[in-house]
């Protein structure tokens, strides 16, 4: 699978926190993200599968380990997508 941020979602840093902005629900939500779930936003500009996501996210954090990577990873896309805030692509389809 490939996921890839909703175009309608917009990341804004207010006073050192990253917030997720939905521009076109009538819901008024904003969702605060950690620095490493703002990083994986930024990537997720392109489709990217969630092996893709972790091993970038391993490599940038020292001491940080594949395995604990990819549950990071895992969580934030389940969260992200039971959200609405990412979509979800087969691959293949891009």
């Amino acid at each position: 699978m490939l996921y890839r941020r909703r175009e309608q979602v917009a990341l804004r840093r207010v006073a050192g926190a990253h917030l997720l902005v939905p521009l076109t629900t009538a819901e008024q939500a904003v969702y605060t993200l950690t620095r490493t779930g703002a990083r994986l936003w930024q990537q997720l500009e392109c489709e990217a599968s969630a092996t893709t996501l972790a091993t970038k996210l391993q490599k940038e954090y020292t001491g940080l380990t594949l395995e604990s990577a990819q549950r990071d990873v895992d969580h934030f896309l389940a969260e992200m997508v039971a959200l609405g805030l990412v979509a979800v692509m087969p691959e293949g389809t891009a």
